[in-house]
């Protein structure tokens, strides 16, 4: 699209939407930014002096039949109010800033492990001397990349996708998409698992014989990749079986048998783009050492072994981490925003909890509604207002040998988001003494 004098809105004055508004400035488009309370006290408020800004309970009617474009952030649902009714086409900024794009682009999405594939990704791209950026819900908004020129010199785009992301995406086409797993998140969102699928197989929307689709080893995803008629493949035990023979994982710093699927598909899309020695891939296996907030180990002055998982905001996320641990007595934090219905699955929850039995601690808006759903299945937990005040009345000799915190839940009731919650986490922790 060319965007000389279109009037387009951006909702949402969060990093992304200012990287957008920023964008459009420069290709000479006419921004109106759009958020909740008075303009006037937005966070961005300095960055958006002398530009026309709307609370999105003040929009003028007019305005909203006259756009050439809407630009959406992740956070804002296409159904909200505001949206109805208008004429236009809405995108989201990675929807408008890809059509620059003439470099590869690895796409990935899946509920839980996206970070860590595409950081695996960019480790062994650099480690072949390639160049490459990572972008999307990791790292710098891909307007911002465009705006000022970084994609020239690129070899590939490695992207990271929500579902959120993905809704807004129509002509985006990568080369290699990767749609990792599927469980039951965002409730606050998708009326059911298959409204919040059906977001997610956008990512392969625009895909050609020449692409690669790269899917896990789940039946509904096995289902509808082999249904699409693309080149494909899927994680399959047989495949990650030789695939794990084919290195040394014992030489791997992070926990989990999970990562080595998460290298499957890094190595795999990076093989459709690229020759790839195994040397590269075997270097970084030894060397990575895991992103942060994600089954991070945290070392302090104490003989507890302490894991910050504070980007597990699902259940499936924390299950993960807990198969991850090593034997021993282990203290587990869970807590932060309640989610939709469906979110919290009980049965499953309390079966595998019996299993490892750790000691359960509750903090924030969740700890009510876990009290009463462990309690009743007499499953002992102890509640705290939040991660602070459980640090103020308890010592490290009563957790026994392991700490986790993987807390299963959003972080927005307490902290702006998860990594905001994983440096409080491990601020608390480095003044605990033995």
């Amino acid at each position: 699209m060319k965007l000389e004098n279109k009037k387009v809105m951006v909702f949402g004055p969060g990093r992304s939407g200012l990287a957008a508004f920023r964008f459009l400035l420069s290709r000479g488009a006419t921004p109106i930014m759009v958020g909740q309370g008075s303009p006037a006290n937005w966070s961005a408020a300095d960055q958006l002096k002398g530009h026309t800004c709307y609370d999105q309970d003040a929009v003028p009617a007019d305005l909203l039949l006259n756009l050439d474009l809407v630009l959406l952030s992740p956070g804002i649902a296409r159904d909200h109010a505001l949206l109805r009714g208008i004429p236009c086409p809405i995108w989201n900024e990675i929807e408008l800033a890809s059509q620059d794009i003439q470099v590869p682009i690895i796409a990935v999405t899946g509920t839980n492990g996206k970070t860590t594939t595409v950081t695996m990704m960019g480790e062994i791209l650099r480690a072949m001397g390639k160049e490459v950026r990572l972008g999307g819900n990791i790292g710098t908004p891909l307007c911002e990349i465009i705006e000022r020129g970084e994609h020239r010199d690129l070899d590939v785009l490695i992207l990271e996708l929500s579902s959120f992301q993905l809704e807004s995406l129509f002509d985006f086409h990568p080369q290699v998409a990767v749609f990792l797993n599927i469980f039951q998140n965002h409730g606050e969102r998708y009326h059911s698992i298959e409204d919040y699928l059906a977001a997610k197989k956008r990512i392969a929307n625009n895909l050609s014989n020449d692409d690669l689709l790269l899917y896990g080893p789940q039946t509904e995803l096995a289902d509808w990749a082999e249904g699409l008629n693309l080149p494909a493949v899927g994680s399959t035990p047989k495949l990650l079986e030789e695939f794990e023979a084919a290195y040394d994982f014992g030489q791997m710093k992070i926990p989990g048998a999970h990562n080595i699927s998460n290298f499957f598909f890094a190595v795999q899309a990076i093989k459709h783009l690229f020759p790839l020695e195994k040397e590269y891939v075997q270097k970084v296996v030894k060397s990575f050492n895991g992103v942060e907030h994600r089954i991070e180990f945290v070392a302090t002055d104490t003989d507890l072994l302490i894991y910050n998982d504070s980007k597990s905001t699902n259940w499936d996320a924390t299950f993960v981490a807990l198969d991850s641990m090593p034997a021993g007595e282990l203290t587990l934090l869970l807590g932060g925003k309640l989610r939709g219905e469906g979110d919290c699955p009980p049965q499953k929850v309390i079966k595998l909890l019996r299993q490892r039995k750790p000691n359960i601690i509750l903090f924030g808006e969740a700890r009510q509604e876990l009290t009463e759903i462990f309690e009743n299945n007499k499953i002992p937990c102890t509640s705290f207002e939040s991660l602070e005040d459980f640090f103020e009345k308890v010592k490290p000799r009563d957790c026994g040998d392991l700490l986790l915190l993987a807390p299963a839940f959003p972080s927005f009731d307490q902290f702006e988001n998860y990594a905001k919650r994983g440096e409080v986490f491990k601020s608390l922790v480095s003044v605990w003494k033995k």
